[in-house]
């Protein structure tokens, strides 16, 4: 269910919150409440969208990242390389 590294990113409340939106998306789809490929699309274009929002002007490689986010296959893997681009990176006020 939820990726060892995640472990190594929970230092505040947000991360707490995306785990929890993680969790209940994965029960809405596993439930046929939600399609899997409208929502994956939309959470790659979030992930995307805050790579642009939070770490412009910072040492984010939010192009290469961004790329990756769009080949990722499932969730992990876009979580995997978002959190791997922003780790020990602090974010722009938003």
């Amino acid at each position: 269910m939820l990726c060892s590294r995640w472990t190594n990113y929970l230092k505040s409340k947000k991360q707490y919150i995306l785990i929890i939106a993680y969790l209940l998306r994965e029960w809405l789809e596993e439930h046929k409440l939600a399609k899997h490929t409208s929502a994956f699309y939309n959470y790659k274009n979030v992930r995307k969208n805050q790579l642009t929002r939070l770490y412009a002007n910072t040492s984010v490689d939010i192009i290469n990242a961004s790329a990756l986010i769009d080949n990722a296959l499932t969730y992990d893997e876009v979580n995997g390389a978002y959190f791997d681009a922003i780790n020990n990176v602090t974010p722009n006020a938003d």
